[in-house]
């Protein structure tokens, strides 16, 4: 099966709005290989709008891509795997409400990521899931989540506020 990524953006090559078509085992963002589909793509900039038929973002997809700015996933999406948004620039990730996991580094190293909120939908946040995210100030976990894995919110410097519920185990 085959679907289309669509991103508004600003890309040299390419319209200003963009469509990849690849396939899509399992209803996640996959070329084939569920690995690497834009990892450091430079010419990848702006928000990513995550179509509403895909239901994970998988491991690695969109690390390294330094110029994406928001990500704005849709309720279907439950899962984000390991090192998927890894070293962007996200400043901000809309509609995590679907959300259950969020895999090891998804999000490390998002220097411009501010805060996070995290609904009540979520179950685990992976190791070092949040790490080295420099500019996240605040972080408010939903009252699902049972696991938070190990560092994941290691070196978060200008982190000042956590709140995390009595169900974390």
């Amino acid at each position: 099966k085959v679907i289309t990524v669509q991103y508004d953006g600003t890309v040299s090559t390419w319209n200003s709005v963009i469509k990849y078509d690849f396939a899509r085992p399992g209803n996640g963002i996959t070329n084939g290989n569920p690995y690497e589909l834009f990892i450091n793509n430079q010419e990848m900039a702006g928000t990513i709008n995550i179509p509403v038929d895909v239901t994970n973002v998988g491991d690695f997809v969109f690390s390294g891509v330094s110029a994406i700015k928001e990500v704005v996933l849709h309720e279907n999406v439950t899962s984000i795997g390991n090192y998927s948004f890894y070293k962007t620039s996200l400043q901000n990730v809309k509609n995590m409400e679907a959300l259950k996991t969020i895999g090891e580094y998804a999000f490390k190293g998002c220097s411009n990521l501010k805060n996070v909120k995290m609904p009540s939908t979520y179950y685990t946040i992976g190791e070092g899931a949040f790490a080295l995210c420099d500019s996240l100030t605040s972080v408010t976990i939903g009252d699902s989540v049972t696991t938070i894995g190990y560092r994941a919110f290691a070196s978060c410097d200008s982190l000042t506020s956590v709140t995390i519920p009595d169900s974390v185990t």
